[in-house]
């Protein structure tokens, strides 16, 4: 059956169609480049399981050096409650070696440890998404000396806001997860 509209009148036709899907397939092309994609379980138990010496020295090296915060630049901070970096702590060769170690781990900030009179645990962040200090997510690795004494809340209920969630990979070690 012959079309009622001219050649012209499709060809418009087409070409509105364009003008105002072009728009929007650049919005979503702009979303998903600035909220990222996050690896799925399988890629991080892959990355863990490929790079599980660089894991394991990064535990005891932070602990051997009893620091609280290793930034992915190198700066150091010996507690929680430090101001500013202390450079002096590590030697430049030690430095080097954070660093190196943390990105073979894929480590986007640091490292850091929380020890208190319950746990002792060593976390690193790998993957985020979001608006950066608005809201989103961040995936990482958790390593615990010593567990806490409650539960570790899993992944299978309604995610709460600023709550980690953990999937266990083997013997204290974790992925854990993140909304905000």
């Amino acid at each position: 059956m012959p079309s009622s509209l001219t050649y012209a009148q499709r060809t418009a036709g087409a070409q509105l169609l364009v003008y105002v899907k072009a728009p929007i397939a650049r919005l979503a092309v702009v979303a998903v480049l600035l909220l990222g994609c996050l690896p799925s379980e399988n890629t991080l138990r892959k990355r863990f399981h490929d790079h599980r010496a660089e894991f394991d020295a990064l535990v005891e090296m932070i602990r051997a050096d009893n620091l609280a915060y290793v930034t992915a630049n190198g700066e150091v901070f010996p507690t929680r409650s430090s101001r500013a970096p202390h450079p002096e702590i590590l030697s430049p060769a030690r430095r080097q070696s954070y660093l190196s170690l943390l990105n073979a781990v894929g480590a986007l900030d640091g490292i850091a440890r929380d020890k208190s009179a319950d746990s002792e645990s060593i976390c690193w962040t790998v993957a985020k998404r979001g608006w950066a200090l608005l809201s989103g997510e961040q995936e990482g690795y958790c390593f615990f000396v010593r567990l806490p004494s409650t539960d570790l809340p899993s992944r299978t209920g309604a995610l709460r806001k600023n709550v980690y969630y953990f999937s266990a990979l083997e013997s204290g070690w974790f992925i854990c997860y993140m909304w905000h």
